[in-house]
């Protein structure tokens, strides 16, 4: 142990000295270079520091400053104090695209809400208030401007989504809450997702749908929104990159979904196209992590090239091992995870959009400070981090220092006040009539793997289950297609479900849904995967969903792992469920309609195909078609009805709500255990499985826990261990 402490304290020092010489090179001048810019940035108490998960933290003493140089002698203007008195606090400014006018979330000592501010850096006029018109109230942060000068933030106002709840109750007849706030998947607080609004503050609007936070929006050069999305669907739980336009259209992951490392953060593009962001844990480090700069035009992930991706190079470059390549490589990797990192940790990068291959980046020295593991075992952990601002020279290889710690603050979000091109006007997309009113399109070319990885392979299925493959690599989707072969007749991917993200009712602890690291989801509906694999679906509009498929027994064996959208009248394209994100998402040209798409175009046999329905229900279709079509004699597929309406239903709740009028965008099926799934066990299982001598230990009575309101049947099944 003193050993690894001396080492990361001798490297610790190594570092502070590569620093010094950048910064005491002669006079305080000497360290300024030609092309410097003035800066503006923020100056926070260490209160205020947070985690990734953290949409919205407040602090007392936080402002927006700016200087004429970017250079530690330079002199340093209060832009805020006036409002904030030293009570408020300020967040993550960002630069117009003539460097002129600086937008940034403030929030003085009498204010209920963050709110969006902006700054004239011309006329130096008071910053002025940019107020959303909506009617929900809520925290508005984290803002960056469009290129046709409106700003896109994050907001935790959820106003489009209580609105489709409290229609959705309507519906129902009132059998479920109007209206409650979407809290993040830990359950403690409000989502923030983006938000779009005129430069006035009118038609402040939401583009994203989550189920948790969406984060650190900026423009690419090509008009879209890039940020970072909290991914937390089930056992996946960290931070992605992804990219949307400004309509909120064409929601898309770029990168990070399987690389190394946890949370991608404060993503900007490069002058040459790559994107450098700060790859951090999830908690515990203060946002700080490691810079990366990241070829996404070429990667989908660190290991999955594009067609065009340069050979035996990989898809992201840690800075570090730039700045400093005679560090151990455990040196590196410890500013991506929890461990005391001797480099120091980054966050907060900008590119410098002036020819000079710069960044503005906030870096702390390593803070390793002795402590107690819970035994009373003395350990080393990483104290409180002394962030300032210091100047990044990809070129040069050098960090020098523009803003120097000081104790009890630290400083972030630097942006320098100088102008780059202006990204390209996406322009507000159409939607197709064809799509019915409250809906998006989905269509999927195939649910099976098409990337290098075979992530949907043997291990998701079921004990005797398998997906034909050609030369043990692709799916043998010509013959999972063609009636009368073997693998048409045993291939696995039958249904598929959409289900949405539903926000834990108030007054509800999410342990109530026992041992699951998901939140409540609604189901939808239903939809069939035909032979090919392909999908075609009209889907709630503006809502966060989820794709599963099913086997022919209604088992799941594959689910997205990200919670996706569409906006009324979008059509949306996936070349595959894991294939490469490089792939365009609109339909590939010149390529063959898929067997979905065929049959969604044939109006008088198939009028509502792209329509969900409320049971898994299948009918071969495409043996017939085969015999009519080539002479053949195939004997079709049995048919499959897996549906709800055995279950007795519950006076108030019912199995299926809305039966009669089925709508997916507005009905929901609702399975309660005790209404629903108990009497099963007590008919079927209770016999065995009860008392104390229920076989195997396992006890599925409906006899009441003494610890919990709920059956000891629930509590084997969805709270202990199954054997």
């Amino acid at each position: 142990m003193r050993n690894q402490i001396e080492s990361k304290i001798a490297c610790r020092a190594i570092v502070a000295a590569v620093v010094g010489l950048a910064a005491c090179s002669g006079s305080s001048d000497s360290v300024v270079v030609d092309g410097d810019v003035a800066i503006a940035y923020v100056k926070r108490p260490v209160s205020a520091l947070g985690n990734p998960t953290d949409a919205v933290v407040s602090g007392q003493g936080g402002d927006l400053y700016m200087r004429d140089k970017s250079s530690p002698s330079a002199a340093e203007t209060n832009l805020t104090g006036s409002y904030t008195q030293g009570q408020g606090d300020v967040n993550h400014p960002n630069v117009s695209f003539d460097g002129t006018k600086i937008v940034f979330a403030m929030r003085g000592p009498n204010d209920a809400n963050w709110a969006i501010w902006e700054y004239d850096t011309v006329s130096k006029a008071a910053p002025r208030r940019i107020a959303c018109d909506a009617a929900a109230q809520g925290d508005d942060t984290e803002p960056a401007y469009l290129p046709d000068g409106r700003i896109v933030f994050i907001s935790n106002r959820q106003e489009t989504t209580k609105l489709q709840m409290q229609a959705q109750s309507a519906a129902q007849g009132g059998l479920q809450p109007a209206s409650y706030t979407y809290v993040d998947e830990y359950d403690r607080e409000q989502t923030a997702v983006l938000h779009v609004m005129n430069s006035d503050g009118k038609n402040c609007h939401q583009i994203s749908f989550d189920q948790s936070h969406d984060r650190n929006p900026t423009v690419l050069s090509t008009g879209e929104i890039l940020y970072s999305r909290w991914d937390h669907v089930g056992g996946r739980n960290q931070f992605t990159i992804f990219k949307v336009n400004p309509d909120g259209t064409n929601l898309f992951v770029v990168y990070g979904a399987h690389s190394p490392g946890n949370s991608y953060m404060q993503p900007r593009e490069m002058p040459d196209g790559r994107l450098i962001a700060t790859l951090m844990p999830l908690s515990r480090t203060r946002e700080g992590g490691s810079l990366e700069i990241i070829d996404y035009k070429n990667f989908s992930d660190i290991d999955q090239p594009g067609d065009n991706a340069p050979a035996n190079q990989p898809g992201q470059v840690q800075v570090s091992r730039l700045l400093f390549p005679g560090a151990l490589a455990s040196q590196h990797d410890a500013m991506r995870d929890r461990d005391v990192s001797p480099l120091g940790r980054y966050r907060n990068p900008y590119p410098l959009w002036d020819g000079t291959n710069r960044a503005l980046a906030v870096w702390t020295p390593s803070q390793p400070m002795l402590s107690t593991d819970p035994l009373g075992n003395p350990t080393t952990v990483e104290g409180t981090p002394r962030y300032g601002i210091y100047m990044l020279d990809l070129s040069s290889k050098t960090l020098r220092p523009v803003v120097l710690p000081q104790d009890g603050f630290y400083f972030a979000s630097p942006v320098p006040l100088q102008a780059r091109p202006k990204p390209a006007v996406i322009g507000q997309y159409t939607p197709d009539a064809t799509i019915p009113a409250g809906f998006g399109l989905f269509d999927v070319h195939t649910v099976y793997d098409t990337d290098d990885k075979q992530r949907m392979g043997n291990a998701v299925l079921a004990q005797g289950e398998s997906i034909p493959r050609v030369a043990g690599l692709q799916p043998d989707i010509a013959n999972l297609s063609t009636p009368g072969t073997s693998q048409y007749l045993a291939r696995v991917a039958r249904f598929f479900r959409i289900t949405k993200a539903v926000p834990t009712p108030s007054g509800m602890d999410r342990t109530a849904l026992g041992e699951t690291e998901f939140e409540m989801q609604q189901i939808v509906g239903y939809g069939l995967v035909e032979p090919d694999g392909s999908i075609r679906a009209h889907v709630p509009a503006d809502t966060a969903i989820n794709i599963t498929v099913l086997d022919a027994n209604g088992r799941q064996f594959i689910e997205h792992t990200h919670w996706i959208q569409a906006r009324e009248g979008e059509r949306r394209f996936c070349k595959g469920c894991h294939s490469s994100r490089l792939t365009t998402t609109n339909p590939i040209p010149g390529a063959a309609a898929t067997m979905a798409e065929t049959r969604a175009s044939d109006p008088i046999n198939n009028p509502n195909y792209s329509n969900l329905v409320g049971s898994p229900i299948y009918t071969d279709y495409w043996t017939p078609l085969a015999n009519t079509q080539n002479g053949t004699s195939f004997t079709p597929q049995a048919p499959i009805s897996i549906t709800y309406s055995g279950l007795s239903a519950s006076p108030v709740r019912g199995p299926v709500s809305c039966a009669t009028t089925w709508s997916a965008k507005d009905c929901a099926i609702v399975i309660n255990f005790p209404d629903h799934i108990q009497p099963i066990l007590t008919a079927k299982c209770a016999s065995c499985h009860s008392g104390v001598a229920a076989a195997a230990g396992l006890d599925l009575s409906a006899t009441m826990s003494g610890e919990f309101a709920r059956t000891l049947g629930y509590q084997s099944l969805m709270v202990g261990n199954p054997l």
